[in-house]
C-alpha cells in the first residue's frame, strides 16, 4: 500500500522551506481562506539537461511532456507523500491548524506596512487588535485538547471558520466574494498601498482618496481581527472546560520538504 510507510526525510540540503503561494491556477481558494499547502519531491538539480535557465523544466505542459521522461522511482515517492497527506487529513481527530502563526503572520505584515509608512498612516488600533488575537491563540493553544466527539467536532468548527476569515483578509484583496487577480498580492493588501501615503502633499485630492481608501481597509482589518478574537474567546469559555487534558492531538505521519504553505 501506497500509505504502508512514512516516506523519508528530505535529505541532502534540499529543503526549500515554506513560502507563500501566488495567486494563480494553484491557488484558486485564497479568497474563501482554505487553507493551503503541498509537499512533494524537488526536481532535478540545478545544471540538469532538461531544466531551463530559469529553472523550469524545459519541457513542461508542451507536447514533449510525454510518460518516459517519468522517473518511476520519484513518482512512488511523490504519490506516497499526496497519499499520506490526504490520509492524514481525513483521519486527524483534531485538524491541524493552529492560529498562532497566522496571527503572527498578521503582526509582521503590520509592522513592515508601519515602517514604510512612516507614521502616515495610524496603526495603533490595528496592532492592538493583532496582539488580541495572539494572545487568544496562545490560550487556545494551550487549552486541553477536546475528549469526545461533540467538542472535536465544535474546535474543528472553530479553526475551519477563524482560518477561512484570517487567511482571505492576509492574503487577498477582493475577499471572500469577489476575485483577485492572478497575479501577486502583498500580505495585508488592503494596507499595502499605505507606503504611498508619506510621498503625497497632504492638501492633495490623490492623498485623500488614497488616505479614505486605507482607512476603509484598516476598519476592515481591523473587524476580522477582532471578530476572530471573539470566536477563539467563546469557545474558549463554552467548550474549553469540557475537554479533558490528554496527549497531543496526533499530527500528520509524512516527512520531507514543505514546498508552500499558508
Amino acid at each position: 500500500m501506497l500509505t504502508s510507510k512514512t516516506p523519508p526525510e528530505a535529505r541532502g540540503g534540499r529543503n526549500g522551506g515554506l513560502f507563500r503561494p501566488t495567486r494563480d491556477s494553484d491557488s484558486s481558494f485564497q479568497g474563501l481562506g482554505i487553507p493551503e499547502f503541498s509537499i512533494g519531491v524537488p526536481g532535478p538539480p540545478r545544471g540538469h539537461p532538461d531544466l531551463e535557465p530559469g529553472g523550469r523544466i524545459s519541457y513542461w505542459h508542451t507536447a514533449q511532456d510525454t510518460l518516459e521522461k517519468i522517473d518511476p522511482k520519484v513518482l512512488e515517492l511523490d504519490t506516497r507523500y499526496r497519499v499520506a497527506q490526504l490520509y492524514s487529513m481525513a483521519t486527524l481527530p483534531n485538524l491541524p491548524l493552529r492560529i498562532v502563526p497566522v496571527a503572527t503572520s498578521f503582526q509582521k505584515a503590520l509592522e513592515e506596512i508601519g515602517t514604510a509608512a512612516g507614521g502616515a498612516l495610524d496603526l495603533q488600533s490595528t496592532n492592538r487588535a493583532a496582539a488580541a488575537l495572539l494572545a487568544a491563540a496562545m490560550r487556545l493553544d494551550g487549552a486541553p485538547r477536546p475528549s469526545d466527539a461533540k467538542n472535536r467536532a465544535a474546535l474543528n468548527q472553530l479553526l475551519v471558520r477563524v482560518t477561512h476569515q484570517l487567511n482571505s483578509r492576509l492574503y487577498t484583496k477582493a475577499g471572500r466574494f469577489d476575485q483577485d487577480p492572478a497575479a501577486n498580492v502583498p500580505v495585508l493588501p488592503l494596507l499595502a498601498r499605505a507606503r504611498e501615503l508619506k510621498a503625497l502633499p497632504k492638501d492633495s485630492d490623490t492623498y485623500g482618496f488614497l488616505e479614505t481608501e486605507l482607512l476603509r481597509g484598516r476598519n476592515a482589518v481591523e473587524s476580522t481581527l477582532v471578530e476572530a478574537t471573539r470566536e477563539i474567546d467563546g469557545y474558549l469559555v463554552t467548550a474549553a472546560p469540557a475537554a479533558t487534558p490528554g496527549p497531543p492531538a496526533r499530527q500528520p505521519r509524512w516527512g520531507g520538504a514543505p514546498s508552500r504553505g499558508l
